[in-house]
């Protein structure tokens, strides 16, 4: 038992510690926490804080959980075009790049392009487009002409194609 005691009384002083142990006099109530700690309070803010984080959480669940098929089928019939809108969003962002790459490549001088503003007009079947872009770019000469380029293509969840291109003004 004296070695546990003098193992104790080591450890509170220190490993590398070379004063002799003193026998504690303090009673111990909870041998966890040290006598000198400060005393830890339940504070209510903590508690506003977990109320604050775990309302919007719970109201999703409970939204979830109390709504009928048809607003449950409504729901994801919303979701699946809102997807198709970001599809198609996406699509139609690639088919201005390649508009744009494809009318630089024709161009004498491919450096001096400079895309102007692109139109996005509804074309005669669902889900087609007609596309207008202006464009200034130099000429042989070295002066700036205005063009312009038009292109009909194809943007749905399905496909996402360029389909014809044409230079009418240049």
């Amino acid at each position: 038992m004296s070695a546990l005691k003098s193992f104790k009384e080591g450890f509170k002083q220190g490993y590398n510690s070379n004063k002799p142990s003193k026998p504690s006099t303090k009673t111990v109530k909870n041998p966890v926490v040290p006598p000198d700690a400060p005393k830890r309070k339940f504070k209510k803010r903590y508690a506003f804080i977990a109320l604050i984080i775990a309302l919007p959480i719970s109201s999703v669940i409970v939204s979830q959980l109390s709504e009928t098929p048809q607003e449950r089928s409504a729901r994801i019939a919303l979701e699946q075009q809102q997807e198709a809108e970001r599809i198609v969003s996406r699509c139609k962002s690639s088919l201005e790049f390649s508009m744009k790459w494809e009318t630089k490549q024709r161009l004498r001088d491919p450096d001096s392009f400079e895309a102007g503003r692109i139109l996005w007009l509804d074309g005669k079947k669902k889900d087609t487009y007609e596309l207008v872009m202006n464009y200034r770019a130099r000429n042989g000469f070295g002066g700036m002409n205005v063009g312009m380029t038009v292109a009909s293509a194809t943007a749905s969840k399905d496909t996402c194609a360029l389909d014809t291109i044409n230079f009418p003004i240049s």
